[in-house]
């Protein structure tokens, strides 16, 4: 595989690039899924080829039918450095709507019902694969994302005026559904976050039941709560070493995996919902694509798996989108 143009360039001018300017350098390749910039209105939308690389990311982990493909074993794309780079998955503005809203997926006019996507920057990581299950359904997708701010009804842990415009962004994301009953499903994901734990409470039971209470307190026009667990993490020198073993031609997957119980964080949603009944809530747990019963892999099927310590890479998440969409039919989910 050729090395994409930014690999090629020395990193003080890979620095420089906007990640617009960076896919429109990348833009001639072929690369393993579609990618697209999410920018403001005037930004041009840049989209790359997909091609058939066998195997590549997710179904390289797939049980139900396995797919292997030798040759991607010292394959990684994106590269560490170039990750960076990349936006998320499209996502078109709605201006002037409260909260910050963009959509995704099948358009208005066309689309056979609504969804939304709630959560912090750990639910928007996820946007690449949620658009390949509204691709199949012909859903229209609604983002709703702040980072920093977890859907919970805890109360948040965030520096100066950061809490009250959390908080604010809680209601209007309330007051979003009261107003769109139409819409009956919601996909979460966050990172539990820090909260504010009253006397003779835990942190523990503080998180969980305000995740828990976040959910009662959605209308009842919203019938399905999928909670999409919060992903294995990697560390600080993981990029190091996934670059050492590139250029070594090792499998940097391997190289660099890390034990499950470090990887692997606790997910207060999840389980909030294991505990609570709460009608409608599902748990969408993908961590299968990422982590054996042992290790977490950075490099899954050639696929970068993270683009920093928390998220996961567009390239990985669109890689996904089949393998959410079989837990969303498993669940039986109409709208």
């Amino acid at each position: 595989m050729k090395l994409p143009i930014l690999t090629r360039m020395a990193p003080r001018a890979r620095a420089l690039l906007t990640p617009a300017v960076a896919l429109a350098a990348v833009a001639g390749l072929v690369l393993p899924v579609a990618m697209a910039s999410d920018g403001d209105a005037g930004s041009a939308r840049t989209a790359a080829a997909t091609n058939t690389m066998r195997c590549f990311g997710g179904p390289s982990r797939d049980t139900v039918n396995p797919c292997r493909n030798p040759a991607l074993a010292t394959r990684v794309f994106p590269s560490p450095d170039d990750a960076v780079l990349y936006p998320n998955a499209p996502c078109e503005p709605i201006y002037d709507a409260q909260p910050f809203q963009c959509e995704f997926g099948s358009s208005a006019a066309k689309a056979k019902g609504t969804i939304a996507l709630v959560g912090d920057s750990h639910a928007t990581h996820w946007r690449g694969a949620l658009i390949g299950v509204s691709k199949a359904y012909g859903w229209r997708g609604i983002s709703m994302t702040r980072s920093g701010c977890t859907f919970s009804k805890a109360e948040p842990v965030l520096p100066g005026k950061l809490k009250q415009e959390c908080v604010e962004w809680r209601e209007q994301v309330y007051a979003w559904f009261v107003a769109h009953p139409e819409v009956r499903t919601v996909f979460l994901s966050q990172h539990p976050g820090k909260v504010v734990v009253p006397e003779g409470s835990t942190e523990w039971r503080t998180k969980v039941q305000g995740f828990r209470d976040a959910w009662r307190a959605l209308p009842d026009s919203v019938r399905h709560i999928v909670i999409i667990r919060d992903t294995p993490y990697v560390t600080s020198k993981t990029p190091d070493c996934v670059t050492a073993a590139m250029r070594k031609k090792l499998d940097a997957g391997m190289k660099c995996a890390l034990p499950r119980k470090r990887a692997l964080k606790r997910d207060h949603a999840a389980e909030a919902a294991a505990v609570y009944d709460v009608p409608g809530v599902k748990v969408a747990d993908m961590t299968s694509f990422m982590c054996s019963t042992e290790s977490c892999f950075p490099v899954v099927g050639g696929a970068l798996t993270h683009k920093d310590v928390g998220h996961i890479t567009l390239l990985f998440s669109d890689s996904l989108g089949p393998y959410l969409l079989r837990k969303v039919r498993a669940f039986g989910i109409r709208i």
